[in-house]
């Protein structure tokens, strides 16, 4: 596939771009973590530049969130030191199955781009300020939901975004998203 053209890949049903190597790696590493064995080595490249830091538009409207039912994990040490490394404490969802850290550290899943950033601390990746790019299971607003960082976190919307980040779970799941790093 690596060097196919646009038609070629679009008659093997692969219809979204990018169809550079770096961002069919990546494709192929996340859609199919279980028969895919590349390692994209784009994940460990130095960023270019240091992120910026800018205001949000406006304040987060308060409260942020209804109050749970029940706590959904441990607590966190309070409040969250920035630049902190942590795992995420949220499952990761792997085969419709919930997986913590320390499965997709047992597991050999390291080595895979999907789950080294989810679990920063067990995966050694501490050194990089990055999202985690699996799905993962929250409580949002009482209800139970399957989010991705980069589909439901890292959004144009401020106010859902703050509101997402504001759960401590979460931030820590999609740190350079969140601020954290």
């Amino acid at each position: 596939m690596r060097d196919s053209d646009v038609a070629t890949l679009e008659s093997v049903y692969i219809f979204n771009g990018p169809y550079d190597e770096e961002g069919s790696c990546a494709f192929v590493s996340d859609e199919f973590p279980d028969i895919c064995t590349c390692v994209c080595e784009d994940e460990d490249e130095p960023p270019t530049a240091a992120p910026t830091v800018s205001p949000t538009a406006s304040p987060t409207v308060s409260p942020t969130s209804s109050p749970r039912s029940s706590p959904t994990s441990l607590p966190t040490a309070s409040p969250t030191v920035s630049g902190e490394c942590r795992d995420s404490p949220l499952n990761a969802r792997v085969n419709n199955e919930d997986r913590d850290c320390a499965w997709i550290v047992d597991n050999g899943k390291c080595a895979k781009n999907k789950f080294k950033f989810h679990c920063r601390v067990g995966c050694d990746k501490c050194d990089q300020c990055k999202d985690s790019k699996v799905n993962f299971v929250a409580v949002v607003d009482g209800a139970e939901e399957i989010l991705k960082c980069a589909q439901d976190v890292d959004v144009d919307d401020d106010e859902a975004r703050d509101r997402l980040c504001a759960d401590g779970d979460i931030a820590m799941t999609c740190p350079k998203t969140c601020g954290l790093c």
